[in-house]
Parts: structure tokens; C-alpha cells; sequence
């Protein structure tokens, strides 16, 4: 064997070596881009979920105030139109849905 043979070999070694780590450093560093992205995803579906949640209670809250509202506009109503035609007390009695 020439006495070249060895050094040569021994600096194919090492370069493929330090190839080969690199494109496993590659891989590793885009499974783990992959993995935090995921992540995020799942994330970022929990808070829509949990911002769904909220917003549904707030349609609910805010469809009770236009039915209260309502309520008590027909209510001031029945009571303007009882003191126009001045009735003595007790004024009327709320309509349903009204909220004191």
C-alpha cells in the first residue's frame, strides 16, 4: 500500500464524516421547525376555540340585553300611556321579559 494511501483515506473519512453530520444537523434542525410549528398550530386552535367560546356567550349576553331592551321600552310605554290618561296608581305591571 502506498504511504499516501492512509492520510488520503483517514481525510475522506473525516470530510464524509463532517458531511454527513451536517445534513443530519439539517434534518434534526427542520424536524424541530416542524415540531415547533405544530406546536404554534395547536396553539393558536386552543385560543380559537376558547375565543369561540367567548364570543358565543357574548351573542347570548348581548341578545338578552335587546330582548330587556325591548322589554322595558314597551314597558315605559304601557306606563307613559297610563299617566296620559291619568290613571290613578298602581301603574301597570311589567311586561314579560322585563328586567328591573
Amino acid at each position: 500500500m502506498p504511504d499516501w494511501l492512509p492520510p488520503v483515506l483517514i481525510f475522506a473519512g473525516v470530510v464524509f464524516g463532517f458531511i454527513g453530520s451536517l445534513i443530519a444537523n439539517r434534518i434534526t434542525a427542520k424536524k424541530h421547525k416542524v415540531e415547533l410549528q405544530l406546536a404554534l398550530v395547536d396553539q393558536l386552535q386552543e385560543e380559537r376555540d376558547r375565543l369561540d367560546g367567548k364570543i358565543d356567550k357574548l351573542n347570548t349576553r348581548i341578545t338578552g340585553f335587546y330582548a330587556d331592551k325591548h322589554a322595558s321600552r314597551r314597558y315605559i310605554a304601557s306606563l307613559e300611556d297610563h299617566i296620559n290618561q291619568r290613571n290613578p296608581p298602581p301603574p301597570p305591571e311589567p311586561p314579560p321579559g322585563y328586567v328591573p
